[in-house]
């Protein structure tokens, strides 16, 4: 049986999608943060860890109608930062993979080409 994999909804692009693609930005007693490990006590918001939707939520001002108050603009710009070093993060580990073509020989006798996918660069 499969396992089942909550879903939440993107803040900007409203698109359901799996809650380890999305990124929780959680207001808490009055004070912004990012909720890393999705356990933060608090009113939370989900949205990609992508360009375009991070500055849609915050051109269209969907954190602001989420949390259902203001943000001020210090905030606004840390939270804007740390949403940038997660976006950041998350394109140079996809960028970090690197394809490797092996041969191998398969039960049949036969030499078959394949292309193998490591993390991190290595060889």
């Amino acid at each position: 049986m499969a396992k089942h994999v909550p879903n939440r909804m993107c803040v900007a692009c409203r698109e359901m999608k799996p809650k380890s693609s999305l990124v929780r930005v959680v207001s808490h007693e009055g004070a912004l943060s990012i909720d890393e490990k999705g356990k933060a006590h608090g009113r939370g918001a989900y949205v990609c860890k992508d360009k375009d939707c991070v500055d849609k939520a915050f051109n269209e001002h969907r954190f602001e109608k989420n949390f259902k108050r203001g943000i001020l603009p210090e905030e606004r710009e840390r939270l804007w930062l740390a949403l940038s070093e997660i976006i950041e993060a998350e394109s140079s580990s996809i960028a970090n993979v690197t394809p490797e073509v092996k041969t191998v020989i398969t039960a049949d006798g036969k030499e078959q080409t394949i292309r193998v996918i490591r993390k991190g660069g290595r060889k």
